[in-house]
């Protein structure tokens, strides 16, 4: 009797172990967490969404698939009348691109080109760069007090417009807004050089932008004086904008995501305050060339932030916030972040003024993310998560 009590009580402790071993959930995380750790290329990415995540069909993968496309050199041939912008141009940008006209194409030769002023674009134009042609913007930084933008390039009505091959620079002390993208649909912008900007480029109302391959550098008065920021690629109102394989670096904001259906891709962000921000431009914060405010309908939803590497940045990697919602975050790498690679904040005040908690956005990680979840109803795949009973939400 007692021989086969023991029995009986070895033969209950190895089915336990049996049934603890094949636990369905345990298989199901492992499984998960060995996919998540195979991703390496765009094929790997649309092979884990079509699999596991359920806002991603057929259609929503084909959409992702075309945004990625890449607009190859041959496609940027010069169009309708070109004109040649000399090296040593003196404020000559306006005048050759009123020349060139509607479908027109401005070649900047190599060489230095100085403007001062605010040029304006209200039509088709094609900005074409030599090898080594530089461009120097010399227009006033704007203050966190005095939002109001002034100078660079105001593109406005200018839809199909594209900007390629150029070295722009920030003037001495730097500068302040480069791009301002306004009503100006599908456009590109790639293979550029910009440094010393407060403002690389923002967009406003402009849907289908495709923003690729550029390197971004900011101006750096932010690290020492609370009245400065510095912002690389700022989408404030538009739809399905491509954000693809641009470096960022030495912003508070390398790349500010609002609006809805965006994709970030492959970017790289380092020496930033936050690498990435899904989050609302605050009405006021800027005030377009008319005077007038200008800011978010909306905070950052259904975006794909996927691929890039957010490495060294001063506060965190990618920061989710002010009631961004149902984006998608899946095999982001970085190290070396201060606090967070990825934090999904709650409600919070951390602005000086109320942002809304995120919720409902998904995160599939690589293991060694540190991520930090305050929102609500986010979903979190991978990953070391902080626990928030220490290091409290805010």
């Amino acid at each position: 009797m007692r021989k086969s009590i023991y029995l009986f009580a070895i033969l209950m402790i190895a089915a336990c172990a049996k049934n603890e071993l094949s636990d369905p959930a345990s298989k199901a995380t492992d499984s998960l967490d060995k996919q998540l750790s195979s991703i390496e290329t765009k094929e790997d990415v649309f092979h884990f969404l079509e699999t596991h995540h359920p806002a991603y069909d057929v259609t929503q993968l084909e959409t992702v698939k075309e945004m990625l496309q890449d607009v190859a050199k041959s496609d940027f041939q010069r169009s309708g009348n070109t004109v040649e912008l000399g090296a040593g141009s003196a404020d000559g940008l306006q005048g050759a691109i009123d020349e060139a006209g509607a479908g027109g194409t401005v070649l900047i030769k190599a060489g230095e080109h100085m403007e001062n002023g605010l040029v304006t674009i209200g039509h088709e134009i094609h900005l074409r760069g030599e090898e080594g042609a530089v461009m120097t913007f010399s227009n006033k930084l704007a203050p966190v007090t005095d939002p109001a933008l002034d100078g660079g390039i105001h593109f406005l009505d200018a839809s199909q417009s594209s900007v390629q091959n150029i070295d722009f620079r920030g003037g001495i002390g730097g500068s302040g807004v480069l791009m301002f993208v306004e009503e100006s649909h599908r456009m590109n912008i790639r293979d550029n050089v910009i440094s010393n900007f407060q403002f690389a480029v923002l967009i406003q109302n402009s849907n289908r932008l495709r923003i690729s391959k550029n390197t971004i550098t900011g101006q750096s008065d932010w690290l020492a004086d609370p009245n400065s920021t510095s912002l690389g690629i700022t989408v404030i109102n538009g739809r399905a904008c491509s954000l693809v394989g641009n470096t960022i670096n030495n912003n508070v904001f390398g790349i500010w995501m609002c609006d809805k259906g965006g994709l970030s891709w492959g970017n790289s962000t380092f020496g930033n305050f936050y690498g990435q921000i899904l989050c609302k431009v605050p009405f006021g914060d800027f005030m377009d060339f008319q005077g007038q405010e200008i800011g978010a309908e909306q905070s950052a939803s259904n975006w794909l932030v996927a691929m890039n590497a957010d490495y060294d940045n001063f506060y965190a990697g990618i920061v989710v916030i002010d009631g961004a919602n149902k984006n998608t975050l899946l095999a982001n790498k970085g190290g070396g972040n201060a606090s967070y690679n990825v934090e999904l904040a709650g409600d919070s005040q951390r602005f000086g003024f109320f942002t809304p908690q995120s919720f409902k956005n998904w995160v599939y990680s690589f293991k060694d993310q540190v991520i930090k979840d305050c929102g609500e109803g986010n979903r979190v795949s991978g990953g070391v998560k902080v626990d928030v009973g220490v290091d409290i939400c805010d």
